[in-house]
């Protein structure tokens, strides 16, 4: 072998090893920015709206009926948790912490929290399976530096790296839309039938997993298109067998991942009908549209420079107008236009388009870097990463300070544990409020019971009743809250809650159910998702004595910090440094 050869040889093996050690270093510092405060609220069930929803769901499917009977979502997600269940329950049995099914049920009522921690561990590993994905399509269809940067910026973002924590389906749905475009970029670059049928197995499962998925059909239609220009065959697009395959395998595997859209089309129907209805009005506390997504959800999901140097690389890529270029941009414009105006604009929304953004950018500072250095190899790899390290320090910023938060005990947890240990056994507890600001407390066994036979009528009498104390060992209560029994709803004006008449009502039923403590709940910030304490403090004053109050919010922070405004989700999107514990304040009363 002349010298030469082996140089470059040896050049290539040393050039590989670098970008396998900084991809192992990329994807540790994603799983452990997603890992770290996974286990944020439990035991309380409603730390994360939507996670007890689809827990409780799933866990019906055991019943042996498989209809969902839910359909504001579709199915595959409910479906891949139910596996993960089976996959919980064998394992668990073998290792002997199950010795039969009703172990399992007696886990999920007794605490739950495992069975929450499934659900955010699938959302775990859908997010770092994007940050790798989001380097094999950079890699692949642009440069080895191209993935690793768009990488880089994919593990630290603060969007991503947020919505990875919670057990939801928002995270499924973005890994799935960029496998689906990875596979619409590879069937326009080989035009493989593999890649067309891959590409329409991704997007059938992302739109079974939320609906928004159907906006794939912007980069489908992008690389088909392409694809068909560049074989001269545009005219006879809907006479290739290819298309068609396309669309009846994105349609069927839809379908088989979402039987009961079919198979109960009525009650999807309702279900269906509702999430319009309730997607296209507005809640009237907060600005909508184009620009407070920018301004809001993109700038602190993305912060600033990550933001800027995206923007600017979109227009980059619209002016070179590779094919490539067309069907990223296809799915990423096309999506943002299609969510963007949405009437109530969960930050969440916009996560199926982050990935993307964060790959224009990486293809944006490479381009640059090519520009501004071309054959200075060295000086090229130094500017990069030194800017990508300048443009990533905003959202990592926000991702490192959510995620110290979100390690801290909730505070609806610190005043159960306190009730626990200040209250005797057996009192009466009224919890003013949403079901959001319940308390998790273990609750009398006639209510268990209630509770246990809404799910497997006669269970509790055949497996606890004999030994509630030695299955549910904590101090138990008898537990109101005031939400089931009070007939208002958000809906009623601020001047019939605060009327004397109705707070002496509140205050009445209180006392006849021989209520001796008031746990009310208050955040100032999240005005949708406070409690009732307004319509009952009138009738309270001078009959009830504050005995512990429990603060989320830091007195020495000058900082006001942002929310998502319609999520009861008591932890900023902004302004961290106003925030020590995530949950709302909590005040225990005793009533004189």
């Amino acid at each position: 072998m002349s010298d030469s050869k082996w140089q470059a040889e040896n050049t290539d093996s040393y050039r590989k090893r670098g970008e396998y050690l900084a991809l192992a270093a990329i994807l540790t510092m994603a799983l452990v920015l997603r890992l770290w405060g996974i286990n944020f609220g439990l035991p309380h069930l409603f730390a994360r709206p939507d996670e007890q929803s689809l827990v409780s769901i799933t866990i019906n499917l055991f019943s042996g009926d498989l209809n969902p009977h839910f359909f504001e979502y579709p199915s595959f997600f409910i479906y891949l948790l139910f596996a993960a269940y089976n996959v919980f329950y064998f394992l668990a049995k073998i290792v002997g912490y199950f010795n039969r099914f009703s172990d399992f049920w007696l886990l999920y009522l007794r605490d739950p929290s495992i069975f929450f921690l499934i659900p955010r561990l699938i959302s775990v590993a859908m997010s770092f399976a994007t940050v790798f994905f989001v380097y094999r399509l950079g890699r692949r269809f642009y440069s080895v530096q191209t993935g690793l940067v768009a990488a880089f910026f994919a593990s630290g973002t603060f969007l991503l790296g947020r919505e990875a924590h919670f057990g939801v389906t928002d995270t499924t749905l973005t890994f799935l839309c960029l496998l689906a475009v990875y596979y619409c970029l590879a069937l326009n670059e080989s035009g493989r039938t593999r890649d067309f049928l891959l590409a329409a197995v991704f997007s059938g499962l992302a739109a079974s997993t939320k609906y928004p998925g159907v906006l794939l059909i912007f980069p489908i239609l992008a690389a088909l298109s392409l694809r068909f220009l560049h074989e001269k065959k545009l005219k006879l697009f809907y006479s290739d067998k290819r298309f068609w395959l396309l669309a009846i395998i994105g349609i069927t595997t839809f379908f088989a991942a979402s039987p009961y859209i079919l198979l109960d089309y009525k009650n999807f129907y309702q279900d269906f009908n509702f999430i319009m209805s309730v997607s296209s009005g507005s809640h009237g506390i907060m600005p909508t549209g184009y620009w407070y997504n920018l301004k809001f959800t993109l700038l602190s999901g993305l912060g600033l420079t990550l933001l800027l140097l995206t923007c600017a690389s979109a227009v980059y890529l619209l002016i070179r107008k590779k094919p490539k270029d067309i069907i990223i941009l296809a799915f990423t414009i096309g999506y943002f236009l299609v969510i963007g105006p949405a009437k109530r604009p969960f930050v969440r929304y916009l996560l199926p388009a982050i990935p993307f953004f964060v790959i224009i950018a990486g293809i944006g500072l490479v381009s640059l870097a090519d520009i501004l250095f071309r054959d200075k190899k060295e000086l090229k790899l130094i500017f990069t990463w030194f800017a990508a390290l300048i443009i990533m320090a905003p959202s990592l910023y926000y991702l490192i300070s959510f995620n110290r938060i979100m390690t801290r005990k909730d505070t609806r947890v610190q005043a159960k544990e306190w009730i626990e240990k200040n209250i005797a056994a057996g009192e009466t507890i009224a919890i003013d409020g949403l079901f959001y600001n319940n308390l998790p407390l273990t609750e009398s066994p006639a209510q268990t019971q209630a509770r246990f036979d809404s799910f497997i009528p006669g269970f509790f009498a055949q497996h606890v009743s004999a030994n509630f104390t030695g299955i549910f060992p904590r101090p138990w209560y008898y537990v109101y809250v005031i939400s089931d029994f009070y007939s208002t709803t958000l809906e009623v004006s601020a001047e019939q809650k605060s009327t004397r008449a109705e707070a002496e009502r509140l205050y009445q039923t209180i006392r006849r159910l021989g209520v001796k403590y008031l746990v009310t709940s208050e955040y100032r910030y999240l005005p949708l998702y406070t409690d009732n304490w307004v319509r009952l403090k009138p009738a309270l004053t001078g009959k009830v004595k504050l005995i512990k109050q429990i603060n989320p919010f830091n007195p020495g922070s000058k900082t006001i910090p942002q929310y998502d405004q319609i999520d009861a989700f008591f932890t900023p999107y902004a302004g961290f440094d106003a925030v020590t514990f995530p949950g709302p304040r909590i005040s225990v009363y005793q009533l004189n």
